[in-house]
């Protein structure tokens, strides 16, 4: 297959289930396949415009007695159907056995652990805290593919506080979450000499009391201007992204995986901010392992280190191994 020319431009289907957090992994990898200098036509198909059982009798009945989806019927035959998210796996089989007959070349491709056997894809990018098999057709990452590239943008001094909040598998202690960030904050003033800029954020997920807390009020007022609080709710889309491309140091509560990963791919120094743990599993024990190799700090490490970073640049290496396996 040659992706390089605009008339073959690499044609992906993406059945999606509109979780946000499943469009940035596909978004991430046709990003980096992008970068790879490949062109890339990305058709973006509701998983409710598709009805399972339809697809089935499109299938079985060769498209006698239901024929191919009307959303389906204007968009080029594809190159490779993709899915995120565990509603998207069926449709992915279907929608490729009856295109086959258009291509046979057609490959499909899940960015997950998938509910169904891995034998039944060809191609499945599967973060490491999800423990796959090893086997051809698998690739391994850490974490979950973003959008993010480290820009070289970063700018000396400048820090952001990230706050996420309880979850299935973190508790939330306001009292343990302040003496954290006073933590920060003397960190920061004491070793930038006050020349330090400090940004501090919260998630949706981030009690709405927690912003009137004495500490942060504090932290709001005359007496440290170089601190700015943003609440979620005035950032616009976008916002979060542009800061980890300024911010040389990101201090982020340990729930927030997915920024973890995104602070990590962006270049900045990533620093965890402890957060009750109510059980421990596959992705807190990915943090504990982040921790172990060094990819990421503990608050407890007094020293700002303006070292060397490693940025994880893991939607590049998917895009590449992709592209590897369609040409081959």
């Amino acid at each position: 297959m040659d992706f390089l020319s605009i008339e073959n431009p690499m044609q992906i289907w993406y059945i999606s289930d509109g979780k946000a957090g499943h469009r940035a992994q596909m978004l991430g990898l046709v990003a980096g396949l992008e970068r790879q200098s490949c062109l890339i036509h990305l058709s973006e198909i509701a998983v409710q415009q598709l009805s399972w059982f339809g697809l089935l009798l499109c299938w079985l009945s060769y498209g006698l007695l239901k024929r191919l989806p009307s959303v389906l019927k204007s968009l080029a035959v594809p190159d490779v159907i993709a899915g995120v998210g565990h509603r998207t796996h069926w449709k992915v089989i279907l929608v490729k056995k009856i295109l086959r007959r258009k291509n046979p070349r057609l490959k499909s491709l899940i960015l997950m652990q998938p509910s169904l056997p891995v034998n039944w894809f060809d191609y499945l990018i599967i973060p490491k805290h999800d423990h796959p098999p090893v086997k051809a057709g698998i690739l391994v990452t850490e974490g979950v593919l973003n959008p993010l590239v480290n820009e070289q943008r970063h700018q000396l001094n400048r820090n952001l506080i990230l706050i996420g909040g309880s979850s299935k598998r973190h508790g939330w202690s306001e009292v343990a979450l302040i003496a954290q960030l006073q933590q920060v904050v003397q960190q920061v003033v004491g070793q930038q000499q006050g020349n330090g800029e400090l940004i501090l954020t919260t998630s949706r997920r981030t009690p709405t009391e927690f912003l009137q807390h004495e500490f942060l009020s504090q932290l709001n007022s005359a007496q440290y201007p170089h601190v700015t609080i943003y609440p979620v709710a005035q950032t616009p889309t976008g916002w979060l992204f542009e800061q980890l491309q300024l911010a040389s140091s990101v201090w982020v509560t340990e729930d927030s995986v997915s920024m973890i990963y995104e602070a990590l791919t962006a270049g900045c120094q990533v620093h965890l901010i402890q957060m009750p743990r109510l059980k421990q599993d596959r992705i807190t024990c990915a943090v504990d392992d982040l921790l172990t190799q060094g990819l990421v700090k503990s608050l407890s490490k007094k020293a700002i280190d303006s070292g060397h970073q490693i940025t994880l640049n893991e939607a590049d290496r998917a895009a590449r191994w992709l592209i590897h396996h369609l040409q081959g």
